[in-house]
């Protein structure tokens, strides 16, 4: 009925939901709040918050191809520098954190180019900085901690960028 009277899809989600009984009313509030925004945004942005999304939910790699599908985009929201920008500085945090340093300098390094942003710049030294360090860490010796290496080195690099 809800739907034949006009209420949009992510409406009847909430009132779906509302009516199950599972959730608090700061999540269906917060829900609903997300649905307001959501509606109010074109495809471009929703992607991109598509995007931003998987990368706060450490999905890396599905945040990786929907930040370069975003690139990829001839959308006229998509040529604004700074959101470019940002695009690019989620590659780079997408890839350091699956400890592809140099492809993350990379990223940073075009994410500094269009944002101009200290933080793009300070993020690409410090996925150099890690790549370096892991180089020098797989000429240790092979009775190496290799998993206590690996979170030293990513609660260095959490420290550094975060």
């Amino acid at each position: 009925q809800e739907k034949q009277q006009g209420k949009t899809t992510l409406w009847c989600a909430w009132f779906l939901l509302k009516e199950i009984g599972m959730y608090s009313e700061e999540e269906l509030e917060d829900f609903r709040s997300f649905c307001y925004i959501w509606e109010s945004k074109g495809e471009f942005d929703r992607q991109k918050m598509k995007a931003d999304k998987l990368l706060l939910n450490k999905k890396y790699l599905r945040s990786s191809k929907a930040d370069q599908r975003l690139l990829d985009a001839k959308h006229p929201e998509g040529e604004d520098p700074q959101l470019q920008g940002a695009i690019w500085h989620n590659l780079g945090v997408a890839h350091a954190r699956l400890f592809l340093f140099e492809e993350a300098a990379d990223y940073f390094e075009k994410a500094y180019r269009q944002n101009g942003k200290e933080e793009s710049k300070t993020a690409k030294e410090t996925a150099l900085a890690m790549a370096e360090q892991a180089e020098q860490a797989c000429l240790e010796p092979p009775d190496q901690d290799w998993e206590g290496c690996l979170f030293r080195m990513r609660e260095e690099y959490k420290k550094k960028v975060m």
